[in-house]
């Protein structure tokens, strides 16, 4: 969505916990997607939060981005093997 860190495959990654900063894992990003939030497909959430509705993942997404989040949003859609 908003990558402020223009994260490329073969990047290298730290994962930290949001709430505490506490670093968890690291990985290799192996693939990036980019597209429209209205174009996400079930299988591009594979391995991702689970949500109730499409209403709910939005609601979610509004949380951390803002009201200006809709189906012309751009996402990346990033995939990762821990290392």
């Amino acid at each position: 969505m908003f990558d402020e860190k223009d994260l490329r495959e073969g990047d290298h990654i730290v994962l930290v916990e949001r709430e505490s900063g506490e670093e968890f894992a690291r990985a290799d990003i192996a693939m990036v997607d980019e597209k429209k939030f209205g174009e996400v497909e079930e299988k591009d959430l594979e391995n991702h939060d689970v949500y109730e509705s499409l209403i709910h993942m939005y609601e979610k997404y509004r949380d951390y981005y803002g009201d200006k989040v809709n189906d012309e949003t751009p996402v990346k859609i990033i995939r990762f093997r821990l290392i």
